[in-house]
């Protein structure tokens, strides 16, 4: 998959990358996606046990 992103972004995801220790900006952004999964499976399951 490729993604093109805004100039700006683009710098933001280069500079956070790099603060965060990633290798490179792809790595940052694969971390986001499997916190955003991560959090997404932890309010799936809350709402199971809410039910």
């Amino acid at each position: 998959m490729e993604l093109t992103l805004p100039e700006d972004l683009a710098l933001f995801v280069m500079e956070r990358a790099k603060e965060e220790g990633y290798a490179d900006p792809g790595g940052y952004v694969l971390a986001l996606i499997m916190a955003d999964l991560k959090r997404r499976d932890e309010q799936r399951l809350e709402a199971t046990e809410r039910a």
